[in-house]
């Protein structure tokens, strides 16, 4: 686990840093490096980030993506901007990288948004969490299937090991 006191240790300037911790800039930065050494290693691994910026309720823009300042109506939407720009960069990068065959990227919301400077906007709309899997050589397809944030760990166990549909409370939505 890499806190505010690692980053901190490691001498990242505390502009790098919002109230909710590090700006995702840094931080998906570090989870690239950090994939790469471990991709290296030849060892199987599960390698975990949470992003903050588009934290309610009014996210925070780290320094990579200062140009978006004032884009939208609101800052959230340039923090979402962003966190699109930079989860995005994050991905091509992993998918370009020498160890993409072997790598199954996840990208999952936690929970729906909370109140925010955009709940005006949001209150109407149909809201469903994110739950999407790039497995290499899979096609894409989408699945409607009832499931929660516990099914998330047991979906991934089925793709890397189709004998195995169940963790904990968790079921694999690709299941029958």
């Amino acid at each position: 686990v890499r806190d505010r006191s690692h980053y901190l240790e490691a001498g990242i300037d505390p502009r790098h840093f919002s109230n909710w911790g590090l700006h995702d800039d840094v931080l998906l930065d570090d989870a690239f490096d950090t994939f790469m050494e471990l991709s290296a290693s030849g060892q199987p691994f599960l390698l975990s980030t949470l992003t903050m910026d588009t934290h309610h309720p009014a996210g925070h823009l780290p320094v990579a993506c200062q140009d978006l300042r004032g884009t939208g109506e609101v800052g959230l939407v340039d923090a979402l901007a962003c966190s699109d720009r930079l989860v995005s960069r994050l991905v091509e990068r992993i998918r370009t990288s020498p160890y993409a065959a072997d790598t199954v990227i996840v990208l999952a919301s936690d929970h729906l948004a909370m109140p925010n400077d955009l709940t005006h906007v949001l209150r109407d709309m149909r809201r469903e969490n994110l739950l999407l899997f790039l497995v290499p050589g899979m096609p894409a397809r989408e699945l409607s299937v009832p499931g929660s944030t516990l099914d998330t760990g047991a979906t991934l166990l089925s793709l890397l090991d189709p004998a195995h549909d169940a963790l904990g409370f968790g079921r694999s939505l690709l299941a029958p």
